[in-house]
């Protein structure tokens, strides 16, 4: 599952759900592994709130944590992140990533320049880009 940063000029549940059916336990569940639930409820209508222009009146990490929590939602089984931590706060980053590593039967596929030392352990294999060469740490 891929899910990409674009926002929809819609509700933030819709942006969340894409449109799709799911309880809203489910909706919650992904709300808080994604770090949202302060973000959702410091807004004026919640989950009810409009997005409008692709996100511009949110912040770059409330757009990757929506991303996030898409994939969550989705419950993929391949969760690809492409700098998803760059826009995030390192506590909150470091939260999210350890759920995401914590996921039964989900790959995480991270390419970052974002590496917590806490959490490298819990890659399968992690991989270094240094002076046109790939190396394996």
């Amino acid at each position: 599952m891929w899910s990409n940063r674009y926002l929809f000029e819609d509700t933030v549940k819709n942006n969340i759900t894409l449109y799709k059916d799911y309880t809203d336990e489910e909706i919650n569940l992904a709300i808080d592994r994604a770090g949202l639930t302060d973000f959702i409820k410091g807004l004026p209508e919640g989950l009810d709130t409009m997005i409008y222009d692709n996100g511009k009146n949110i912040s770059g990490g409330e757009k990757s944590r929506i991303a996030i929590a898409r994939g969550l939602l989705a419950k993929a089984d391949i969760i690809f992140l492409d700098e998803a931590f760059a826009s995030l706060d390192a506590r909150v980053a470091r939260e999210i990533e350890k759920t995401l590593l914590s996921l039964e039967g989900v790959m995480v596929v991270n390419v970052s320049h974002v590496v917590f030392d806490e959490t490298k352990d819990k890659y399968d294999q992690v991989f270094v880009v240094k002076n046109k060469a790939v190396l394996a740490v």
